[in-house]
């Protein structure tokens, strides 16, 4: 099954916001492969405290609060698959806010905030991304011509939903102590559509 397919199929448990099941959903499919290094994507998570993620979040809001008038938050992580020597995230004001039939509307959001945050606690798997990178394993190899690295690729791929699904369970549990935010926040990684949405008014 393709991270894709899979992700559609996940696409109504993120909308109602119910992370764990597709987090373990996503993990039982990694559980399945072939092992691989990527596997030790099950042993890791994000150990950024989400007080000061919070804190992150408000601060920005009340620098920008007055200057421009935005009706939701986007928040994403760098392309973290092709960069694993920093994972960070930065986040956007949108003028507008216009749901999850078509992003479109995600592309007039703008960051106004210099200071990227870190990410932290999945630096031996970043590791892994760099000596997978580093190997040239993917480098000159069409599809079809060898079953082991495309079993190494499914795996990568599922690895980088669930890296994804682990930062947006970051931002919800933030979100219950965020101050300042009255909109709702919007996370996913660069380039990726499976977006989550959590609204700290109501947390």
């Amino acid at each position: 099954m393709h991270w894709i397919e899979v992700a559609n199929e996940l696409e109504s448990y993120l909308r109602r916001g119910d992370l764990a099941y597709c987090i373990n959903h996503v993990s039982q499919i990694i559980r399945t492969l072939p092992n691989s290094p990527f596997h030790h994507v099950l042993e890791v998570d994000f150990t950024n405290d989400p007080v000061e993620v919070a804190g992150y979040f408000d601060r920005f809001v009340v620098e920008q609060r007055g200057r421009v008038p935005f009706a939701a938050i986007y928040t994403e992580t760098n392309g973290f698959y092709i960069n694993p020597d920093l994972w960070f995230f930065d986040i956007f004001l949108c003028p507008t806010y216009g749901g999850h039939d078509n992003y479109n509307w995600l592309s007039d959001c703008r960051t106004y905030y210099e200071p990227s945050i870190t990410l932290t606690g999945m630096e031996s798997l970043q590791a892994v991304y760099q000596r997978i990178i580093d190997s040239g394993v993917y480098d000159n190899c069409p599809p079809g011509s060898n079953p082991e690295v495309e079993r190494l690729q499914v795996a990568n791929e599922f690895s980088d939903l669930l890296v994804v699904l682990r930062f947006q369970d970051l931002i919800r549990r933030s979100a219950s102590h965020m101050q300042q935010v009255k909109v709702p926040v919007l996370a996913t990684s660069h380039e990726f559509d499976f977006i989550y949405e959590v609204d700290p008014s109501q947390s």
